[in-house]
């Protein structure tokens, strides 16, 4: 029970012992517990606002009705995060862990990493009713697939008519991608002696996997990145490339975002860090600062809020990137 003094003089004096330093009648328990709730609240109301943003993400997503189909395809190092990144955007988007079987995610000390060209349904095409203050109708909604390819880094000339075969969507789902078995930078294609090896006859497409929009994937926490003049020419002449083939705005995307988290106790100087390898890459590949972006991927902790915006949010940027192309690609067709 709460005791309400009139004046003063009623009220009962307090030990020294109970004062605080600031020579208050406060004692310092009371001021402790005041400052604990008000640092516990601060993250509560912050899960809440990433909780109302992604759930009008996930919306959004879902609705997306300005193509058909949009196909979003992953390259980067092997080891990178892709297939890790992948697992993201699915927990983020539909809430679930589990993912389908032929997307395998191990440690790169057992396998090689994603040895097939996949692609992995995130949304599928369905018509949903959407409902306005006067009425409702029907909509369309976008099948959303991500493609994932086997780690590369050393363009060769056959390497880059791959390439140019994933691009133009003519590589069937779950082709055998044939490579060295070195890991990470040299996974080469060097040994085949003709384009027609690059892939056989059999699983050539006719365009079903064409992508609209590119990512591509490096480890943030490396040290450099790219890493190496070697792996920064390789990705310089993939983004020639790909945008030689229409795509104005690939993203780069940088994981193991905890990782770099970890390393810094003060929160400016990891911003500061951070701001500065974003500028490092853009630099280094000559591309917009706006296109970067900085991602932590689940590795089978606890949904979070934070990490759901960043997912949602690059997908849904992929999404408009997509819209854009295919608008592009439907112009070019009539002039």
């Amino acid at each position: 029970m709460n005791m309400i003094y009139v004046n003063q003089a009623q009220k009962p004096k307090q030990s020294i012992s109970k004062r605080s330093s600031s020579g208050t009648n406060r004692s310092p328990f009371v001021k402790t517990q005041q400052e604990q709730h008000k640092k516990e609240s601060i993250p509560i109301r912050q899960e809440q606002i990433y909780k109302k943003t992604c759930e009008d993400l996930r919306q959004k997503i879902k609705t997306f009705n300005q193509l058909q189909r949009c196909n979003i395809i992953l390259f980067g190092p092997s080891g990178s995060g892709k297939s890790s990144l992948i697992r993201t955007f699915n927990t983020s988007l539909n809430q679930i862990q589990t993912l389908p079987q032929m997307l395998c995610i191990k440690d790169l000390l057992h396998n090689e990493g994603t040895k097939h060209f996949q692609s992995i349904n995130l949304v599928q095409s369905a018509e949903n009713k959407i409902f306005s203050k006067k009425n409702s109708y029907l909509i369309q909604n976008c099948e959303i697939n991500v493609l994932d390819t086997r780690g590369q880094i050393h363009l060769s000339l056959k390497e880059n008519k791959q390439v140019e075969l994933m691009l133009e969507g003519k590589v069937k789902n779950m082709s055998l991608v044939e490579q060295r078995t070195y890991r990470y930078a040299y996974k080469l294609w060097e040994f085949w002696k003709q384009d027609s090896e690059l892939f056989p006859q059999e699983i050539i497409s006719c365009g079903t996997f064409i992508p609209h929009q590119i990512l591509i994937v490096f480890d943030g926490s490396l040290d450099k990145v790219p890493n190496g003049k070697e792996e920064t020419e390789f990705y310089q002449q993939i983004l020639n490339l790909v945008k030689q083939k229409g795509y104005d705005n690939p993203f780069i995307i940088l994981t193991q975002l905890d990782k770099l988290e970890c390393k810094f106790k003060n929160h400016d100087d990891y911003q500061i860090y951070i701001d500065c390898r974003i500028e490092s890459i853009v630099q280094s590949l000559k591309i917009p600062r706006e296109s970067v972006f900085f991602i932590e991927n689940y590795h089978g902790q606890q949904q979070s809020g934070e990490l759901d915006y960043q997912a949602l949010r690059l997908m849904y940027e992929c999404l408009q990137q997509a819209s854009k192309y295919h608008i592009q690609s439907v112009e070019c067709k009539f002039f």
